[in-house]
């Protein structure tokens, strides 16, 4: 990986306080309050996009369980079309804030795209494929799944999936009791 992968995101915005306080209660604030500074901040334009570029290196360099928060800034940064942005998620995110663990090789990389962009009915469907491929080759011919197929699920990817559904919709799948069994 290059040098530069690893370089932190500079924000000159001494010169404004407001940005400053909204970037402290983005990373320090309640969810509500955080929600409400990230789209205050996407709406600064360039600096505001700065700061939610640093508030995801923050998370990730220090190892945060990923959150709705982070999921909703991802999403506000995939459409903006700037370079910077764009080299920043590519650099940074190439898959999502979601880390795509998979003890039974699948690629969830698809379903956390369709996510991002808030395709709903798409990622809904591509759930259900992605859990009958999970669930084996029988789940995959019917396209449906048995709720005690899940038992058989390698945790770490019903834990995926999981976060995927929290980080994006803010709702659990019902999967981490079940991974916690695993």
């Amino acid at each position: 990986m290059p040098e530069s992968a690893n370089a932190p995101v500079t924000v000159q915005s001494d010169s404004n306080p407001n940005l400053n306080h909204l970037e402290t209660q983005l990373m320090t604030g309640s969810e509500k309050v955080q929600l409400e500074a990230a789209a205050d901040l996407w709406d600064a334009g360039d600096a505001g996009y700065l700061m939610l570029q640093r508030f995801l290196l923050q998370r990730k360099t220090d190892n945060s369980p990923v959150t709705f928060v982070d999921g909703r800034c991802y999403e506000m940064l995939l459409p903006v079309e700037t370079p910077e942005t764009q080299a920043f998620l590519q650099q940074h995110f190439p898959n999502g804030v979601v880390p795509l663990k998979s003890d039974a090789g699948i690629d969830y990389e698809p379903l956390q795209r369709l996510l991002a962009v808030q395709n709903f009915l798409e990622a809904d469907r591509m759930t259900l494929l992605k859990m009958c491929e999970l669930a084996g080759p029988a789940a995959v011919k019917r396209k449906w799944i048995y709720f005690t197929d899940i038992e058989s699920c390698p945790a770490v990817d019903l834990q995926t999936i999981n976060t995927l559904g929290w980080s994006t919709l803010k709702v659990s799948l019902g999967f981490q009791c079940s991974a916690s069994f695993g």
